[in-house]
């Protein structure tokens, strides 16, 4: 008997791994292509920012802004996540 429940404690503990496992793989995938992806809002940010009329400034900062808040919201998000599973 004491084999048996020994058995099925070890099942459960490496299906459990497995699982947590592909959930930080996900995370990081996630986390991986949200960085690039706010680097490229960044640098179109930046080349609104320098041009010389008006209305093109007015939407680099609103971009600007856009970009700083994702990268926020990404680091905080995850950085609760990654303390649940992690």
């Amino acid at each position: 008997m004491k084999n048996k429940i020994n058995t099925v404690d070890t099942n459960f503990l490496q299906v459990y791994k497995n699982n947590r496992t592909k959930k930080v793989n996900m995370i990081e995938n996630f986390l991986h292509y949200g960085q690039w992806v706010i680097l490229i809002l960044s640098i179109l940010s930046l080349y609104l920012v320098s041009s010389v009329k008006h209305e093109t400034r007015l939407k680099g900062y609103i971009l600007t802004g856009v970009a700083r808040f994702s990268g926020a919201a990404v680091f905080i998000f995850f950085r609760f996540i990654c303390f649940r599973y992690c």
